[in-house]
């Protein structure tokens, strides 16, 4: 049994920030992992994937408030919704 593709697939885009891309590629360069960066590389080049427009402001805006806050920091999880640092 031969399994068909939804002929739909060809109009599927994957949509990302700069932000997503900086996000991917700081693991592998961290840990000199050539092959994993080269494939998120080859990833985002892909026709299907998108890269939305970010003016300069908004991309220094998510660094500050990333560094500020750490968000998104992959050194430890992200808090819990609701849970408040230092209150147990």
């Amino acid at each position: 049994m031969t399994t068909r593709l939804d002929p739909r697939i060809d109009q599927v885009r994957i949509y990302i920030t700069p932000l997503t891309r900086l996000k991917f590629r700081i693991f592998p360069m961290r840990h000199s992992d050539m092959p994993l960066l080269e494939r998120f590389e080859q990833f985002f080049a892909r026709p299907e994937v998108c890269t939305l427009g970010m003016s300069q402001s908004v991309f220094e805006q998510a660094t500050e408030l990333r560094a500020q806050h750490r968000l998104f920091d992959s050194r430890r999880p992200a808090p819990r919704r609701g849970h408040r640092r230092g209150l147990r």
